[in-house]
């Protein structure tokens, strides 16, 4: 007896309870399965042959009841020297534990709220229920399906957890590893630390990391107007018209030469007065009666005519057509982000967190440098909804499942985030169920007959449609729209700052003069 006890202490204490691993005890008392009761717990399955004679063997076969309690069950006899044995019965009797009827007993479920998957909803009785979500209709359908009743019950620390350095497990996971639960659902993330300490189901959805950022804003019109040409072609502009009015003086000087007289107007501030008003498409006030200038003056006019075109072409394009900051659409524009001001957000105790924080290099070591370590509560934020809200009212970038941010965009206004282009990270949501759980092969099944029937998608899309008519209200047709301040105000800029140039010059020019003036006085003060 002692043997038996020691023996499944050290099953219990390592976990070691596996469906696959059948117990056969053969002992001449009864009084063993007894004593099995009080330290056998589910997932160790158990069978004892009690030894009435040589030749009659009596079977029980530990159950789990309504109750969840272990106890030993008649499962038959069997007697060497008879023929007729009913093994097909006696294997049905010996391996209850998995039937695809639980009899009604109650499993506890750990689960948190993250919508669309799950939504969880109190009760009048102050216990918690289940609300809408896909992982929620999971849970319906198991429980029909197979016979049993559910409560749920949330972890402490509101995480999806997973085991830590120091041995502890957190979160759901950590429930389910201490057997306070029998499974836990919300889009649960296998991974190979959590399939230590659980048995996972099979997969029922598959979806890929993102990153949600707000949507770029549009960029400063002010100097819109400057937009079309590139600094480079504007200088050349610029060189052009200086060089074609200083061309036009020495070519008048030399061909006054032997004129008496000179028109006054042919100086240099009058060339590049008239040089820029062509460029700008103003009337040509000069006049010459030199042919050489007539001919630089109708090259010049074909010049600032292209120019024209080209820039008006492009101005209307370039404000019709906004301009919007460099949207954030892979990992590896997280640490210009990070420059730019920007917080990386992930949610906390979740398999998102630990993918990066053990990762020792690549991609992911690098983007876990990013987050804000001096005060945590910064990048590590508690539910996803908090989350996309940090989004919008702070400048962050939310590390996050595609399906659960999208939902969560749709109701706070789709528009307003910017999705990634690049996913990354694919994950598998299965059930972890504490170990040696039977019931664990009648849920893969189940799970694999909502797969085939589509079920998940199903519900994904009737979720999408509770929230659509919100979403329709952000659609509009676009039109053309008239121009309004913000695209035209750096002709507002331009206006004040010519005044202030031309005040500057003014209170230039008056010094000069009055200097001038006094100088002059001076000079005809007698000695």
């Amino acid at each position: 007896m002692e043997i038996f006890h020691s023996l499944y202490i050290q099953v219990t204490v390592n976990n070691l309870e596996s469906p696959s691993v059948w117990w056969l005890i053969l002992v001449k008392e009864e009084t063993v399965k007894t004593h099995l009761e009080g330290i056998l717990r589910e997932g160790s399955q158990v069978t004892v042959i009690t030894m009435k004679s040589d030749t009659h063997y009596r079977i029980v076969s530990s159950v789990v009841g309504a109750d969840n309690k272990i106890s030993f069950q008649e499962a038959g006899s069997w007697n060497s020297q008879s023929q007729s044995q009913h093994q097909s019965d006696l294997q049905k009797r010996l391996f209850r534990n998995a039937d695809n009827d639980f009899g009604g007993r109650q499993l506890t479920v750990a689960a948190n709220n993250d919508y669309p998957f799950m939504v969880l909803e109190e009760k009048e009785n102050g216990e918690l229920g289940l609300g809408p979500g896909i992982d929620a209709n999971v849970v319906r359908v198991l429980s029909e399906y197979l016979n049993f009743t559910y409560r749920v019950v949330t972890p402490d620390d509101g995480g999806w957890g997973g085991p830590l350095p120091n041995g502890t497990v957190t979160g759901m996971i950590g429930m389910v590893a201490r057997r306070e639960t029998h499974f836990a659902i919300t889009d649960i993330t296998i991974t190979g630390s959590r399939e230590e300490v659980t048995d996972f189901t099979a997969p029922y959805y598959i979806e890929s990391m993102t990153l949600v950022s707000r949507r770029p804003r549009e960029k400063n019109r002010a100097f819109a107007a400057f937009s079309p040409f590139t600094p480079l072609v504007w200088l050349c502009i610029a060189v052009c018209t200086l060089a074609v009015s200083l061309s036009l003086v020495p070519e008048t000087w030399i061909l006054n030469m032997h004129s008496e007289t000179v028109p006054k107007n042919y100086t240099i501030n009058n060339f590049l007065f008239n040089v820029f008003r062509s460029l700008v498409q103003q009337e040509n006030q000069l006049s010459s009666p030199y042919w050489s200038h007539k001919f630089i003056f109708v090259f010049w006019y074909l010049f600032c005519l292209n120019i024209s075109v080209v820039y008006s072409g492009m101005l209307i394009a370039t404000l019709v057509t906004p301009s919007f900051e460099k949207p954030i659409d892979s990992l590896t524009d997280l640490p210009a982000a990070t420059d730019n001001g920007f917080t990386i957000l992930v949610t906390d105790e979740t398999s998102d967190a630990y993918m990066f924080k053990e990762a020792t290099q690549g991609i992911y070591a690098q983007t876990w440098k990013l987050f804000n370590h001096e005060d945590k509560s910064k990048s590590f934020i508690s539910s996803a909804t908090y989350g996309m809200d940090l989004v919008l009212n702070e400048k962050g970038v939310y590390i996050v499942a595609q399906l659960a941010s999208k939902f969560i965009a749709m109701r706070k206004g789709f528009r307003r985030y910017h999705f990634a282009r690049d996913n990354f990270a694919i994950q598998y949501y299965g059930i972890p169920c504490m170990r040696g759980a039977m019931f664990r092969s009648q849920f893969d099944k189940i799970l694999l007959r909502i797969n085939e029937g589509a079920l998940i998608t199903k519900w994904i899309n009737d979720e999408f449609q509770k929230i659509a008519t919100n979403a329709e209200a952000e659609v509009h047709e676009a039109g053309p729209q008239a121009f309004t301040l913000i695209h035209l105000q750096a002709a507002f800029y331009i206006l004040p700052i010519g005044y202030l140039i031309a005040g500057l010059a003014f209170c230039v020019e008056f010094i000069l003069k009055w200097l001038w003036k006094s100088d002059q006085s001076e000079k005809k003060i007698p000695k």
